[in-house]
């Protein structure tokens, strides 16, 4: 889970500002917290939400794991033995 304020940005839009981790697993801490932060620098808010500093907005960005062997199969293919 993160934390972060909301700052202007040159769009109009609201981006977020001071990311901060609240909650995180340890299962691959490391890369999923490097991964959400980088996601979240990418969302945009409605302009009318109010600029802050953090902590006034939290999120939770779940993961999805996906195989990348070719004989692994997916959640379209269903499990067949």
């Amino acid at each position: 889970m993160f934390a972060f304020g909301l700052k202007d940005g040159a769009t109009g839009l609201k981006v977020p500002t001071g990311i901060t981790v609240v909650h995180a697993t340890r299962l691959g801490r490391t890369k999923f917290v490097r991964a959400g932060r980088k996601a979240l620098k990418k969302w945009a808010f409605q302009k009318d939400l109010p600029a802050s500093v953090p902590p006034r907005y939290f999120t939770a960005i779940r993961f999805q794991m996906k195989s990348t062997d070719p004989d692994e199969p997916n959640e379209a293919e269903g499990l067949s033995l």
